[in-house]
């Protein structure tokens, strides 16, 4: 991700992940597609395996990832404005937004 925002001086790359509470994750990566590293990495194979050679999910390395809330990564980092915010497309990946209040949000749907 360093490489992608090189030429984007006003974009901070923040290493860890939204969830619901805080605390600490296992999240799997793929080195040969990152963009799919997932902490659910059973589902990710099953929804992937039918369109992906298994030689894509090779090498993949498990690691501990720290997870906060939205609300505190926002108050911490001093947000007050989300331009786009990226969700996994995984079902369960609605679970790290229960609670957020959205209402003080410009949200584009």
């Amino acid at each position: 991700m360093t490489q992608n925002r090189c030429c984007i001086a006003q974009v901070s790359i923040v290493p860890v992940a939204l969830g619901s509470s805080a605390g600490t994750a296992p999240f799997t990566y793929y080195p040969k597609m990152p963009g799919n590293s997932t902490s659910r990495p059973a589902e990710k194979e099953a929804l992937q395996s039918g369109c992906m050679h298994a030689s894509r999910f090779e090498g993949a390395s498990t690691h501990a990832c720290q997870v906060i809330t939205l609300d505190d990564f926002m108050r911490h980092h001093a947000v007050t404005q989300i331009d786009l915010l990226k969700v996994s497309a995984l079902p369960s990946s609605l679970h790290a937004f229960p609670q957020h209040d959205w209402s003080h949000l410009d949200i584009a749907r």
